[in-house]
């Protein structure tokens, strides 16, 4: 049982390459998609990881879902990117939260393509959301992908990709459609006074707080970055060998890395990664 009250089945002891730090006590989960749902971006997500303690690496999987009322869950940083809803109600796409270090609250953007609006989410630590703003959507709809935090702005991460009513329509892909020849965008919504956010023109550098990628070698497909103290743990997936491992760097020094876990199965990457103490 982690601090976040999420129970986890533990199970085999994973080979462990060099020295895992004895600090490292807790657990990192990632989210993958789900060979059941509508579409790999949409919710339940699968939920697997290793957990770390005094110096021993074991993998673990989680018997329940984590993420079981939308949008956020008990761990916000694995909430799904897409809630399909398969009556025929409005899906939902879920911005890649971020975390507020002072406050240690959840902020997002949730988008209502069909209704042209969005809102902006604050979430208590556990998920519970406290806080919601709507604004305006321009048509098309933006496909908001990820958020990250300043003082004064939330910042809104726009790829290339709108809103598209027919493919919608199918349930069996994502609503969304790449906008050939654009740029990703990103937008400001002020966190208070006014409620409508501007969109900064395509091509400008980019503001990426939260989106460092980490070398983790020839052939390595590396997951988001997930900090912890002086370390810097992110799951790594070889397609071609088709095995995965969890790399463990010194922020200090991000050349090598001081320990790698060896997962007994590897299906993906996500940037959907978060680390729960003990």
């Amino acid at each position: 049982m982690t601090s976040r009250g999420v129970a986890l089945l533990v199970e085999d002891q994973l080979v462990v390459e060099g020295c895992l730090p004895a600090e490292l006590t807790g657990s990192l989960v990632h989210a993958l998609p789900n060979p059941r749902a509508a579409h790999p971006l949409a919710g339940p997500l699968v939920h697997s990881g290793v957990r770390l303690r005094d110096g021993v690496a074991r993998w673990y999987r989680a018997p329940a879902p984590l993420c079981g009322r939308p949008p956020f869950g008990p761990i916000p940083a694995l909430a799904p990117a897409l809630w399909m809803c398969p009556s025929g109600g409005p899906d939902i796409t879920v911005a890649r939260p971020a975390r507020d270090a002072r406050t240690g609250c959840w902020h997002t953007v949730v988008t209502y393509p069909d209704l042209g609006c969005a809102e902006h989410l604050t979430a208590e630590p556990d998920g519970t959301v406290v806080r919601t703003v709507p604004f305006a959507l321009a048509d098309p709809a933006p496909f908001i992908s990820a958020v990250e935090l300043t003082e004064r702005y939330l910042v809104m991460i726009h790829p290339p990709v709108a809103y598209h009513r027919a493919a919608a329509l199918l349930k069996t892909r994502l609503p969304y459609m790449a906008q050939p020849g654009r740029g990703t965008r990103v937008g400001l919504l002020p966190r208070c006074g006014t409620r409508e956010p501007f969109w900064l023109p395509a091509g400008l550098p980019i503001l990426a707080l939260g989106h460092r990628r980490v070398d983790v070698g020839a052939g390595w497909q590396a997951g988001r970055p997930v900090p912890v103290g002086e370390w810097l743990l992110v799951f790594g997936h070889d397609p071609v060998a088709r095995r995965g491992a969890l790399f463990v760097f010194q922020i200090a020094d991000l050349a090598h890395p001081c320990a790698v876990v060896q997962l007994p199965v590897s299906v993906g990457v996500s940037d959907r990664a978060a680390w729960l103490p003990e």
